[in-house]
């Protein structure tokens, strides 16, 4: 034989402050939060940009002259630093955007 008891559901009031105490949101803009989020992502990029100009500097010093590694080494950095260069002036951009966004709504 199986017992089952009766349950009574009812509803919960929970306002917005106990809900986000609840969900541990935080007190920042989402704007903010975004334009650190991109912020970060950029820094990354740039990381890697940079590395990468680094280890490309690293194959034109090993290549012992060889022309061919030599061709390799300059094309690399020459990518590398184009592509530094893209991330730092999106980096730019989207930064002049957002303080523009969050200047007009203020």
């Amino acid at each position: 034989m199986c017992f089952v008891l009766p349950v009574h559901a009812g509803p919960i009031d929970i306002g917005q402050n106990a809900l986000s105490e609840w969900l541990n949101l935080s007190e920042k803009d989402p704007r903010i939060i975004v334009a650190e989020l991109i912020n970060v992502v950029i820094g990354f990029l740039s990381l890697i940009f940079v590395i990468l100009i680094l280890y490309a500097g690293f194959l034109f010093m090993v290549s012992g002259g060889n022309k061919e590694k030599t061709d390799y080494a300059k094309r690399a950095i020459g990518n590398a630093i184009i592509g530094l260069i893209i991330v730092l002036s999106s980096w730019a951009i989207t930064t002049f955007s957002i303080d523009a966004i969050i200047n007009a709504l203020k």
